[in-house]
């Protein structure tokens, strides 16, 4: 018998199906978008992406709390804005959700900020865990060791 190469093709297509392989164990498109538009509306959804300090914004932030604004900055952007007002920390950061750049500060208590299309509360601080630096530094012995043997 003589075939053609698309003959042998086939023959690898139909080996393939009876063998189970090439099967998408994945959810339907649908239901993937449906349970992001969920997470959005809970606010549990993390993209990833990180705020920067703009150049203006007058306050030295600190991980803690640019890890804050980024989860608010998802939160705000699941909503529609472009721009958040976030509360955190007595303050109020202004946020280009675009860029995700924080751009201006103010106390919070007496705090103006025009053209935002949102509020955020960023949360409370979460508390040190034993691996922060901070930590690390406190119970650093100050002088050379003094360990006894």
């Amino acid at each position: 018998m003589t075939g053609t190469p698309l003959d042998l093709l086939s023959l690898v297509g139909i080996g393939s199906r009876l063998l189970g392989l090439g099967r998408s164990e994945a959810p339907a498109a649908g239901e993937e978008f449906a349970g992001v538009l969920e997470s959005a509306r809970k606010g549990e959804l993390d993209t990833g992406r990180v705020v920067v300090s703009g150049p203006g914004l007058g306050v030295d932030l600190t991980s803690d709390q640019l890890q804050r604004l980024a989860h608010a900055a998802d939160v705000a952007e699941a909503q529609g804005a472009r721009t958040a007002a976030v509360l955190i920390d007595g303050m109020v950061i202004r946020v280009d959700l675009a860029s995700r750049t924080a751009t201006a500060s103010a106390p919070a208590d007496a705090a103006v900020m025009p053209d935002v299309d949102v509020v955020v509360s960023a949360g409370q601080a979460t508390p040190a865990d034993a691996t922060s630096e901070v930590l690390l530094r406190r119970l650093a012995p100050a002088g050379p060791d003094q360990t006894q043997y």
